[in-house]
């Protein structure tokens, strides 16, 4: 019976223990979306409070699209992943500090894709028609040829309607 209060106590270390790996777990990704830790080498640091989303309004070809920036790893790395469908003049530009050959996959979308890249306003590549999973298929990735420091969502489709295609300079892009 002498052992009993130590077992208590063994357990309760461990309890407290896992609760704070959970803790830990659940907000080490809150931690990458409040700090961008991208630019430390720099000696500059972000603070993003988290108080909606950034929208900005571009232009291509003379079409207004409205589109929601990803600027930081958390945004970049989530995307439009389990966003409800966009409407016809909405997209997500993703915004990068370097050009870079950027692969991007289609994990856990809910609708079909257009994807462009874009390097310094010029549209260097375009995935058409980029099918969102069924099931547990592996989502669809395409791996770019051309570098690019900026990188446009669109509905699939979509950049055939607006007349979008290698070359097509956008207008109205945010500096970067």
């Amino acid at each position: 019976m002498g052992d009993f209060p130590l077992l208590r106590v063994g357990i309760l270390i461990t309890l407290f223990a896992v609760i704070g790996l959970v803790l830990f777990t659940t907000l080490s990704d809150d931690i990458d979306e409040w700090f961008d830790f991208s630019k430390i080498e720099e000696n500059e640091y972000r603070l993003k409070v988290d108080i909606g989303t950034d929208y900005e309004t571009i232009k291509v070809n003379g079409h207004e699209l409205s589109v929601e920036i990803a600027d930081t790893s958390a945004e970049t790395s989530r995307g439009l992943s389990g966003h409800e469908p966009l409407g016809a003049n909405e997209g997500m530009l993703f915004l990068f500090d370097s050009n870079e050959l950027r692969p991007f996959w289609m994990n856990k979308m809910l609708f079909d894709l257009d994807i462009i890249w874009i390097r310094d306003g010029i549209v260097v590549e375009i995935a058409k028609n980029m099918p969102a999973p069924v099931g547990l298929s592996v989502p669809a990735t395409h791996y770019p040829k051309e570098e690019a420091n900026m990188v446009l969502e669109i509905n699939a489709g979509r950049a055939d309607e607006l007349g979008i295609k290698e070359g097509t300079e956008i207008e109205g892009l945010p500096i970067y």
